[in-house]
């Protein structure tokens, strides 16, 4: 179950960004951010309670029936292009420098947007834990004006320049 959160400065696009940045500055090492954009839902996790990191196809069935067992639960994570490619090649899956599947579950998750709304998933608990160091980070990074991708971009260039 999920919860709408009213923390207003989450609400800014902006403002939750420079908050997610300052805390992955700290180089949390489960930290994820799944970024949605304006139009699409995001997500952000921090202290996976699962971690899943392997070159086997059983990794891919053992998340699925973990999640079909705890579907509430929010796992973030990604599969390797190169890891895809030898499945669907059906070439056995060649070991490289880091894992081919990597998933983590997180008991506490934020979902950002779209329209500027945050909800909590699905434990009270280990979300308040997640909002206090990125409320702290937000604080911290108040007169911080990062650069790119937290700035809006400027052309260089006309485009009759390139033409």
């Amino acid at each position: 179950m999920s919860t709408e959160l009213a923390h207003a400065w989450l609400r800014d696009p902006l403002a939750r960004a420079r908050a997610i940045a300052a805390l992955a500055t700290d180089d949390p090492p489960e930290l994820a951010w799944l970024d949605g954009g304006d139009g699409s839902r995001g997500f952000l996790g921090e202290r996976a309670d699962v971690i899943v990191e392997d070159d086997a196809l059983a990794a891919v069935e053992h998340v699925d029936r973990m999640w079909r067992a705890s579907p509430e639960q929010i796992w973030l994570g990604c599969i390797s292009f190169d890891f895809a490619a030898d499945l669907v090649r059906a070439r056995p899956v060649r070991p490289r420098a880091l894992p081919g599947v990597v998933m983590r579950r997180y008991r506490g998750a934020l979902e950002l947007g779209p329209r500027e709304r945050v909800f909590a998933h699905p434990d009270r608990d280990a979300v308040a834990s997640l909002l206090a160091r990125l409320e702290h980070a937000h604080t911290h990074a108040q007169g911080d004006a990062p650069g790119w991708p937290l700035a809006e971009l400027v052309a260089e260039l006309e485009p009759e320049d390139y033409r």
